[in-house]
């Protein structure tokens, strides 16, 4: 299961900006609140994994797609990067922090 790492609210605004800058392109600034409203729908569900999220923005004719667009895209994004271990256990905020990392050692 890729479930997600504790992040105070702080942090998760903090990877979730930096998720926006990197893929700027894609994701809307509004991803940042987005996702915060989002990840209280999962702890609510009690289920955090990347599966689950996708269920949850296709449920109803993907009503929560139209809800949190941003989450969705990210969710697809995150959908096409390839996995780095055999298990394919990385946690969505873990490609978060690290692709936040990478960018501050780049910058």
């Amino acid at each position: 299961m890729t479930e997600f790492e504790p992040l105070t609210l702080d942090d998760l605004r903090k990877c979730t900006t930096h998720l926006v800058e990197f893929y700027s392109d894609d994701i809307k600034a509004s991803f940042v609140d987005e996702f915060v409203q989002f990840k209280a729908i999962l702890e609510a569900a009690q289920d955090r994994t990347i599966t689950h999220m996708s269920a949850l923005l296709k449920l109803d004719g993907g009503q929560l797609q139209k809800t949190f667009p941003n989450v969705a895209i990210a969710v697809g994004i995150y959908f096409t990067i390839p996995a780095n271990n055999c298990q394919g256990k990385m946690s969505f905020f873990n490609i978060i922090t690290r692709e936040i990392l990478y960018m501050e050692h780049h910058e």
